[in-house]
């Protein structure tokens, strides 16, 4: 392969300068390992490390086997990486995989990161890496006025790197390689713009290289319900860190546990051998860090061949590098009281995900609070109704609630109505669903008070739908991303298009601060959890509910990294965001539930038959039931309710 250290073209005869090239073009690269390559030719530039200069891997024993996984020579095609942040060595691995595949055994890589601004970051450091590393800089060096290096794309002999965010799926797309390097993976968006995981479609460019591909992931985790990281750690071998007692020689992994400190001193701390109890110091790291002593174990060998993939916490930073264990202690004792603090230690420092019961609700739990109560049957407590209905490429789902005077929430009845949804006729079918009355305990049948219609998917149907409805107080909505924004806010113009023409008015599309919805939601689950009184609770669902609407509601967890909610990739969240539109729909200007003084809720009672339930009237009759009457708190004549009563007919229910 060529070497800069040779003679040029200018320095001896051209067909002698031709033959030298053409053998060496035809040698084979020496038979390195990305750990041995590193020691012998890396270079650390200035500013980029506490300690600059020639690249020793033993100064992090710990990462040797892991860049040995990561080598040509090892047959497995999938690394994983899961550790804590700075300490690690997860970027520098890295930094070592690719410099090896530009210089050492060049071919096409793909390398994601988070979002643009990490890419322009992380490439910056690469080049001041390879400026510092001879043999990088001059395999990166341009060979033509037509090879331009940027942050983006590098061009090399034998292959490109190209770089893409994890935030756009046109980076992801278009690009084959036999190398995915995947940075921070728990900071990629959980579905990228409704085309799936991220991280599957980076793989995926390696499809045709089969069993010679390589694909790389590090990052260090999250929260565990949401943690990527952690997901392709347990598909992997699980290799774990163990190293030798200095006293003692048991084998054993560095656990938090172990760490101990002195009343009030927690820079004097130590850590204390989960063997026999030997007492171990800072200083002692140096006997047992090494490689000579020190082993990575996997939990599941049978898996080392197709997927490596290791944990190791900044407990293992050596003696020059990194976090001591009394520093370690003081970050701990200054975490106390403080969770989010927690989150970060345990994320950061340990390399482990956070395991919150309190982040989590469990849906098996919610569902065994479930009352014998039939769908479609409002209770007496319920005398406000909200509706809500999301659009979906092949179907509608729908959800109505019911609010008592003390603003709880009983569900009312949920669905799914199956329609080729991209058709604007349609849409009828939920004009029917939403006409269609609900008898109630009193004997009277209501209809919603409101319906908010989700926009997000055929905004153009839904607006013009909607538009079309106003006078039903049917809008149209769309989830706003802004943290703690108000559950409804004012509604925005948007452009309607009727009979081809853009209608002057214009429709009204209500932002709606999902995440502040969503706080309101999974506070009061958890809430509700310790209340033993159903009258107290704030959600009370039927058993007639299946499970997967369970799974729905309380599939998303808040991801305190991103400051938002998010869900498992694949899995479906529709309850959950029907339950959004009906709180946020209960806050409506035209309803404004959190307003309502116990008058109007007696007026409210007053409309819906004055307390005659049809318990009383069946004692009072036998078996002589009540004529239903309609009656709904929107304004209108009762006789033009009643005319939408008549119109429901023409729906069946085998049309639903």
């Amino acid at each position: 392969m060529y070497n800069p250290n040779k003679t040029d073209a200018g320095s001896e005869p051209g067909a002698q300068y031709l033959a030298r090239m053409w053998r060496e073009g035809l040698e084979m690269p020496s038979n390195l390992t990305i750990d041995e390559w590193a020691d012998q030719h890396r270079y650390i530039a200035g500013g980029m490390s506490p300690i600059a200069g020639k690249w020793i891997t033993d100064r992090m024993p710990h990462l040797r086997e892991i860049m040995v996984a990561l080598s040509p020579s090892h047959p497995c095609t999938d690394v994983t990486f899961m550790g804590s942040s700075q300490t690690s060595g997860k970027s520098d691995t890295l930094i070592n995989f690719l410099a090896y595949h530009v210089q050492h055994d060049p071919d096409s890589m793909l390398v994601v990161m988070p979002t643009h601004k990490q890419i322009k970051r992380f490439s910056k450091r690469f080049d001041r890496n390879a400026e510092a590393t001879p043999l990088l800089r001059e395999a990166l060096r341009p060979r033509s006025r037509r090879d331009a290096n940027s942050a983006e794309l590098k061009e090399y002999d034998g292959g490109m790197m190209y770089f893409g965010s994890a935030e756009s799926p046109t980076d992801l797309a278009s690009v084959t390689c036999r190398i995915v390097a995947q940075d921070e993976v728990d900071r990629y968006p959980q579905d990228l713009e409704g085309e799936g995981d991220p991280t599957i479609l980076a793989d995926a460019r390696t499809t045709n290289y089969k069993s010679r591909a390589k694909r790389y992931k590090c990052s260090s985790p999250t929260v565990e319900a949401l943690s990527r990281i952690d997901r392709y750690f347990k598909l992997g071998d699980q290799s774990y860190r163990y190293v030798p007692c200095p006293h003692c020689k048991e084998m054993q992994r560095l656990v938090w546990e172990g760490v101990k400190w002195p009343d009030g001193k927690p820079k004097s701390a130590h850590y204390v051998c989960q063997v026999n109890g030997c007492v171990i110091e800072e200083h002692d790291k140096a006997k047992f860090l090494g490689n000579d002593v020190a082993e990575w174990r996997a939990t599941h060998p049978e898996r080392s061949l197709f997927h490596r993939s290791f944990q190791i916490s900044a407990l293992y930073s050596s003696l020059s590098l990194g976090k001591s264990w009394g520093d370690l202690a003081q970050e701990f004792v200054d975490c106390k009281g403080e969770k989010n603090k927690l989150k970060v230690f345990i994320n950061t420092r340990l390399g482990e995900t956070y395991v919150d019961n309190d982040e989590k609700v469990d849906w098996e739990r919610v569902k065994e609070r479930a009352e014998k109560y039939p769908l479609r049957l409002a209770a007496t407590r319920c005398l406000l109704f909200t509706a809500a209905v999301d659009v979906q490429k092949d179907r509608f789902e729908y959800l109505i609630v019911g609010w008592d005077r003390d603003r709880r929430c009983t569900v009312i009845d949920h669905g799914v109505i199956m329609a080729d949804t991209g058709r604007l006729e349609s849409f009828e079918m939920i004009a029917d669903y939403l006409r269609r009355p609900i008898e109630t305990e009193f004997g009277t049948c209501i209809i919603p008070d409101i319906a908010l219609i989700d926009s997000g998917y055929l905004q153009h149907h839904v607006m013009q739908f909607t538009r079309a409805h106003r006078g039903d107080r049917w809008y149209g909505s769309k989830g706003s991303s802004q943290r703690n924004a108000p559950l409804i806010g004012k509604p925005r113009k948007v452009e309607v298009m009727i009979n081809g023409k853009a209608d002057r008015f214009g429709g009204e599309q209500y932002a709606i601060g999902t995440d502040s919805a969503k706080d309101f939601v999974y506070a009061n689950l958890r809430g509700d959890a310790k209340r033993d009184n159903p009258q107290e609770r704030q959600f009370r669902f039927s058993e007639q509910l299946g499970d997967e609407f369970y799974r729905q509601l309380c599939i998303e967890v808040f991801d305190p990294h991103k400051q938002r909610y998010e869900k498992p990739p694949g899995s479906r969240n529709e309850a959950l965001d029907l339950m959004v539109l009906c709180v946020a729909a209960a806050h409506h200007t035209n309803i404004r539930m959190d307003k309502m003084r116990d008058t109007d809720w007696d007026a409210r009672m007053k409309l819906h038959g004055q307390g005659r339930t049809l318990d009383l009237l069946a004692t009072l009759g036998g078996a002589i039931k009540p004529e239903p009457v309609l009656v709904t708190p929107l304004s209108g004549s009762l006789d033009g309710l009643k005319a939408l009563m008549s119109r429901q007919h023409k729906s069946t229910p085998s049309k639903l």
